[in-house]
């Protein structure tokens, strides 16, 4: 990988994915990003074992995917300062494109 990163997680997904409005995805029980208000926006981690569809329109500070998010095939936003992707983060495939907005916001700045 690109100079002082760590090389990506081998993928374990679980053969059906969660949604991310469902508190049981993650692990405090607290769905994370959903408070655009929030202080403080959280740094979220798609952990390498996790199959996660964005189903809510969420801001975040950070965004991690180790292991793969889809988004739901309906409009949606994702607003994060900074997006690290070193598992899979699909908006629709050749195989099944996706027919809605997919609005994915990057805030940060260069150094973020």
């Amino acid at each position: 990988g690109p100079t002082g990163c760590s090389a990506p997680p081998t993928l374990a997904l679980p053969d059906a994915p969660t949604l991310w409005s469902d508190v049981g995805t993650w692990a405090d029980g607290q769905v994370p990003g959903i408070d655009a208000e929030a202080v403080a926006l959280p740094d979220v981690t798609v952990e390498a074992n996790q199959w996660i569809v964005l189903d809510v329109d969420v801001v975040v500070n950070t965004l991690k995917v180790m292991g793969r998010l889809d988004f739901k095939r309906e409009d949606r936003v994702l607003t994060a300062a900074a997006v690290v992707i070193w598992g899979e983060m699909r908006v629709g495939t050749v195989e099944e494109p996706f027919l809605h907005r997919a609005n994915i916001r990057l805030t940060g700045t260069r150094d973020s």
